[in-house]
C-alpha cells in the first residue's frame, strides 16, 4: 500500500519536463504575438482600437470606438490612446453637394480631355508644318484647287448659257412661224435651266469656301508663329567649339 501511494508523487524528472513543456509554450505563443502585432503595424502594448469625438448638433461631446452617426454631418477627430489626434473625418456630404462634386470632376475631366487634344492637335501641326515655307506651299495648294473648281463650273456654265441661247433661238424660229414648240424643245429648256442653276451654286459655294480657307490659314498662321516660336525657343542651344589650331 504505500509503494502504490509513493509511485503516484511526481519525480525530479517529470517535473523538469512540465516546466520545459510550459517554457516551450510561452516561446511559442510570444512568437505568434509579435507576428501578429508585426502584421498590424503595432507594439504589443498599443491599441488598435480609435477613439472617436465630436459634438453633435446639440451641442453634446459624444465618444465612441468607431465613428459616430450622430455627428455624419460635422467634423470628428480619430484620437490614439494617448489622446493626441490621429486624424480628422470630413463630414459626409449631403445628395446636393456630392452632385456638385461629381459636375466638378466631369468638368476638370473635360477640361483635361480638352488641353490633351489641344496638345495632341498643335504636335500635329508641328509635323505638318515644321517652317513657314511649307505652311504657305499648303496654303496655296488648298485655294488652287478652290480655284481649279470654280474655273471648271464657270466653263460649263459658258456652255449652258451658249445651249440655251440655241434653244430660244429654236424656240423663236417656231413662235414665229404661229408653230407649236415641241415638246422635246420646252423639254431641253428646263433641263439645260436646271444644270445652269446647279453649276451656279457650285460657284457661289466654292467662293464661300475659298474664303473660309481664307480665314482658316490666317488664324493657323497666328498659332504657327507662336508654335514655332516655342519651339525654337525650347531647343538646346548648341556649345560653341573652340577651333583648333
Amino acid at each position: 500500500m504505500h509503494a502504490q501511494v509513493r509511485s503516484r508523487v511526481p519525480t525530479e524528472r517529470t517535473l523538469l519536463k512540465l516546466r520545459l513543456l510550459c517554457a516551450a509554450c510561452m516561446l511559442a505563443f510570444s512568437a505568434v504575438s509579435e507576428r501578429t502585432y508585426a502584421a498590424n503595424g503595432s507594439s504589443p502594448g498599443q491599441s488598435q482600437t480609435g477613439i472617436y469625438t465630436c459634438v453633435d448638433a446639440q451641442g453634446r461631446r459624444l465618444t465612441a470606438d468607431r465613428p459616430i452617426a450622430a455627428c455624419s454631418d460635422r467634423e470628428q477627430r480619430e484620437l490614439n490612446p494617448s489622446g493626441t489626434v490621429r486624424r480628422l473625418l470630413a463630414p459626409a456630404l449631403t445628395e446636393r453637394e456630392r452632385a456638385v462634386e461629381e459636375d466638378n470632376a466631369r468638368g476638370e475631366s473635360a477640361e483635361r480631355a480638352r488641353a490633351q487634344e489641344q496638345l495632341r492637335r498643335e504636335r500635329a501641326m508641328l509635323v505638318r508644318y515644321p517652317d513657314q515655307q511649307t505652311f504657305d506651299n499648303d496654303r496655296r495648294a488648298a485655294l488652287r484647287q478652290s480655284d481649279e473648281s470654280v474655273a471648271f463650273a464657270r466653263q460649263r456654265i459658258g456652255e449652258l448659257e451658249k445651249r440655251h441661247a440655241e434653244i430660244e433661238k429654236s424656240t423663236h424660229e417656231f413662235t414665229s412661224r404661229s408653230v407649236a414648240v415641241p415638246q422635246g424643245l420646252h423639254q431641253d429648256a428646263a433641263d439645260n435651266q436646271q444644270a445652269l442653276s446647279f453649276q451656279q451654286n457650285i460657284v457661289a459655294e466654292q467662293q464661300r469656301d475659298r474664303q473660309r480657307i481664307i480665314q482658316r490659314y490666317d488664324a493657323d498662321q497666328v498659332h504657327m508663329r507662336e508654335l514655332w516660336a516655342a519651339e525654337a525657343a525650347a531647343a538646346p542651344t548648341p556649345t560653341p567649339t573652340s577651333s583648333s589650331r
